[in-house]
């Protein structure tokens, strides 16, 4: 029976507003996913990272302000992760993994909650410049990551 005034609001936006306004009424009513991401690939070359294996940490963001406070590379990420998380465990929702030269990761188990964060960002712990910047991949609903010899590139899966 909740859900009824809400089913009832959500046809409304239909009638007046359209599709984009369907969509931001049902995220607002918690009846649509914030972000569309739903698998993530990750492809590491034979020298990547200098030939090294690659900490990687996906970071789902459920809070606006948390977001402000966050890292702008990998290095960076790293340094303070302990402490981001015991301040905002809450608000972060964190895939570690640790990326061999040469392998392929066809398919991840994605956290529980990850539908309704605002950002989706992929800290690489590069060991050069290239590779060390934040990665945003909020906006894709497959992402395959590709861990080249001294950056990363973020697409759309095949």
């Amino acid at each position: 029976m909740e859900r009824l005034p809400a089913a009832a609001c959500l046809l409304l936006c239909l009638a007046l507003g359209g599709c984009a306004a369907v969509k931001s009424a049902g995220q607002w009513l918690g009846l649509l996913p914030l972000n569309p991401l739903r698998e993530v690939q990750i492809s590491a070359a034979a020298d990547a990272n200098g030939s090294s294996a690659t900490q990687l940490d996906i970071v789902w963001v459920l809070d606006a302000t948390a977001q402000a406070q966050l890292p702008k590379t990998g290095p960076q990420w790293f340094a303070a992760k302990a402490a981001l998380l015991a301040g905002r465990s809450s608000e972060l929702l964190v895939l570690h993994l640790e990326v061999p030269v040469g392998s392929t990761v066809q398919s991840l188990t994605l956290p529980a909650g990850h539908d309704q964060a605002l950002a989706v960002l992929v800290y690489p712990n590069y060991i050069g410049p290239g590779g060390q910047a934040m990665g945003t991949v909020t906006g894709f609903r497959c992402v395959r990551i590709e861990l080249a010899a001294a950056t990363v590139d973020y697409r759309s899966c095949p």
